[in-house]
């Protein structure tokens, strides 16, 4: 198969970098990833074992440092940038500066590399709504006129740390978010952006082996309220494999002209039918969700991403599947 060029990837030991590195490599592109650690890379060449003669690693400890990528973006063609500085706290200023950081370093370094054609950014859901919630009647789309700045000398503590860590979630999310517009405006670089947005992502995490692994990833979100019974809100959500195809068609320049964003999102699923799915194929396995659940989804248009990139999303059912599948089969594994 001949190579389709040379991807730059970060994130690749998380859940959307890794199905984004299959799907990605699938295609025919050579990748090289960027890890943390020098321990990553044994457990990547294994999943990816099928495609090591297309697969390169580099090590970037600190992706919010100034110096990075220095050298490491030699001869690529696109970077998907998924990675996110990892917060250890929920000190106000040790989340919001590493996360805008994060995300000017690797533009930075781009720039400054005469081969890269195009950027893929991972952002979220939570980069297009306002830090004070969606207006009366909204409906999330790429081209709302929406307040989306945030004041980071304001004190953004909430009510609890678990609040506080939403807080300043959503609020890095919209600071990175318009930092990477700002460099592009002020910048003017050759290459061309493109930002995804993905509400909550579900589905097979090709990564975990044990199921313990579940708390590092979002499947946990779907999961533990269906086995605790302790209501969470409900929210829309998309299927992995969408948003890691979401970012390979956004590399299509051909298809994608540039400098825009996609809101990726798929099923708004109720608890009604989650219990339905739960009753006709996992009658026995003790979960404990029940109907009449919260119903405040969110209200999204998701017309452009279908349109322009072709989306076709996958549906709920199997994220749901996929989830209990493969959390229930290792915990049978390992005699739970």
């Amino acid at each position: 198969m001949l190579s389709r060029g040379l991807i730059f990837l970060t994130g690749g030991t998380g859940f959307i970098g890794a199905n984004t590195t299959l799907v990605a490599l699938q295609a025919g592109y050579h990748l090289r990833l960027a890890v943390r650690q020098e321990c990553q890379i044994a457990k990547l060449k294994q999943v990816f074992s099928d495609y090591l003669p297309r697969l390169e690693f580099v090590l970037v400890p600190d992706i919010a440092a100034d110096d990075a990528y220095a050298g490491k973006l030699n001869g690529v063609d696109y970077i998907i940038h998924i990675a996110s500085p990892i917060p250890r706290t929920i000190v106000q200023e040790e989340i919001l500066t590493p996360a805008v950081k994060g995300t000017l370093s690797i533009l930075e370094a781009a720039a400054k590399v005469e081969s890269v054609k195009r950027v893929v950014i991972t952002s979220s859901v939570a980069g297009m709504i306002p830090l004070a919630g969606i207006p009366e009647g909204g409906v999330i789309k790429e081209d709302n006129d929406w307040d989306l700045t945030v004041d980071k000398t304001a004190n953004l503590t909430q009510e609890s740390d678990i609040l506080t860590s939403y807080h300043l979630y959503y609020a890095s999310k919209l600071l990175a978010n318009a930092a990477s517009w700002s460099f592009m405006s002020t910048q003017n670089p050759k290459f061309t952006l493109v930002v995804i947005h993905p509400t909550l992502v579900f589905g097979h995490n090709i990564l975990q082996t044990q199921s313990s692994e579940l708390a590092g990833c979002t499947n946990a979100y779907l999961f533990g309220p269906i086995m605790t019974g302790i209501v969470a809100p409900t929210t829309n959500c998309v299927h992995i494999l969408d948003v890691a195809e979401a970012h390979l068609r956004a590399l299509d320049e051909g298809r994608v002209k540039g400098n825009t964003s996609f809101l990726i999102s798929g099923a708004a699923p109720l608890s009604d039918e989650t219990v339905g799915i739960l009753e006709k194929y996992y009658p026995d396995a003790g979960w404990k969700i029940r109907r009449g659940g919260v119903k405040n989804v969110w209200d999204v248009d998701t017309g452009k991403a279908e349109g322009e990139l072709g989306m076709e999303w996958r549906g709920y059912e199997q994220m749901l599947r996929e989830v209990m599948d493969q959390q229930l089969g290792l915990l049978k594994a390992e005699g739970a």
